[in-house]
């Protein structure tokens, strides 16, 4: 995986060096008479950002910005075009204080690669996607880690997937019993999908399965 790293100050191009030297596989993007691009391989001068965005977003895996995430966002925004093609995107701001993962958290692997970079630099990781923050696997990361990289992969696999869960879902409910009121005499049992016999009244009750 290559990546592109974009900065407008001093500071941040420092900090990108930095990340170059452990993730390696970095270009470098400095404005003009910014840094002395001698300092490190691979770095290059741009005088336009809007420019450099335009002719790069689709040319790595990974752009990792140091600048607002305002900026970013205007920068990435009219080159955006769906979660399985778009590039990861981070933000950092030029102290590093804070790693965002901005686009393509799952797909793309920002949401991954923001914690790498976080660790590196010592940055407090800003991730903001629900199965993140809740803590359960995405269908995105599953998807990812078995290369379904086209739109009919991926919705192919999400089908798939939902259809898995909900078959799984609804043989543990099958095979489980429930806790229940009988409706004839008001008391509390446990009772399987199907038919049972209160031990209460010993009346009949129907136990359906609606999902």
């Amino acid at each position: 995986m290559k990546y592109a790293i974009i900065t407008v100050t001093k500071n941040g191009a420092d900090l990108a060096c930095k990340l170059q030297n452990t993730l390696k596989i970095c270009d470098i993007y400095v404005k003009k008479d910014r840094y002395d691009i001698s300092l490190a391989g691979h770095i290059y001068e741009y005088e336009k950002m809007s420019k450099v965005i335009k002719n790069i977003f689709a040319e790595y895996e990974a752009i990792i910005f140091f600048t607002s995430t305002g900026i970013a966002v205007r920068m990435i925004a009219p080159f955006i075009v769906h979660k399985v093609k778009d590039p990861a995107v981070i933000v950092l701001d030029e102290k590093a204080n804070f790693a965002i993962s901005l686009l393509s958290g799952h797909l793309g692997g920002a949401n991954e690669l923001t914690l790498k970079i976080a660790d590196i630099l010592n940055a407090i990781p800003v991730i903001t996607t629900a199965t993140d923050t809740n803590k359960i696997i995405a269908p995105d990361v599953v998807a990812r880690k078995y290369n379904l990289g086209s739109k009919s992969d991926m919705r192919r696999f999400e089908r798939e997937l939902k259809k898995s869960v909900m078959d799984q879902a609804k043989t543990s409910i099958m095979r489980g019993t429930h806790k229940v009121t009988c409706p004839h005499c008001g008391h509390n049992l446990n009772a399987h999908i199907g038919s049972n016999t209160c031990p209460h009244c010993k009346q009949l009750i129907h136990l359906n399965l609606d999902i």
